[in-house]
C-alpha cells in the first residue's frame, strides 16, 4: 500500500529540505516571516504644479532620507520617446554621519518617479506599501 501513497512526489525532506512545499511559507517552521519596510517614498503637490518628494532608505546598516523639489531654474523638456521631465534639486542625508549631498534629477512627469542617475537611485511614490526608494535596477542588468 505505501508503493501507492505520493507516487511520483518527493517531499522536500527526501531532498534535503530545499522544496519551497516543505518549508510552508518560507521558513523552515512552516510560519510566515514578519515583514520589515526598507524604504519608502513620498510625493506631496503644491499649488502651481509644483512638486515635493522626499524619502527614506536602509542600507548597509545606515539611514538615508531625501527630499527633492522645484527651484526657480527648474524647467520641463520632452525627451525623444515624447516623455515629460523636470529637473529637481535632490538633497541626500545620511543620517548616521550627517552628510549631505546636493545632486539634480529628474522627475517623470507622467509616470511621477524620480530618476537620480548620478548614484543609480529610483524614487516611486507610487510602489505599493508605502512606495521605494532604492537601487534603480533595469532589465538589462538583471539578466
Amino acid at each position: 500500500m505505501a508503493g501507492y501513497y505520493n507516487r511520483g512526489f518527493v517531499s522536500g525532506s527526501d531532498r534535503g529540505g530545499n522544496s519551497s512545499y516543505y518549508r510552508g511559507g518560507g521558513s523552515y517552521s512552516g510560519g510566515m516571516r514578519s515583514f520589515r519596510k526598507r524604504s519608502g517614498c513620498s510625493i506631496k503637490r503644491a499649488d502651481g504644479g509644483r512638486v515635493f518628494l522626499y524619502g527614506w532608505r536602509l542600507s548597509r546598516g545606515s539611514f538615508f532620507s531625501f527630499t527633492a523639489s522645484e527651484t526657480k531654474k527648474s524647467k520641463d523638456f520632452k525627451s525623444k520617446s515624447g516623455k515629460t521631465w523636470r529637473t529637481l534639486l535632490v538633497v541626500i542625508t545620511n543620517k548616521s554621519t550627517f552628510q549631505k549631498v546636493f545632486c539634480s534629477g529628474l522627475y517623470d512627469v507622467q509616470r511621477e518617479r524620480l530618476y537620480i542617475k548620478d548614484y543609480n537611485l529610483i524614487a516611486n511614490p507610487s510602489a505599493p506599501n508605502g512606495g521605494y526608494f532604492g537601487q534603480h535596477l533595469r532589465r538589462e542588468y538583471s539578466r
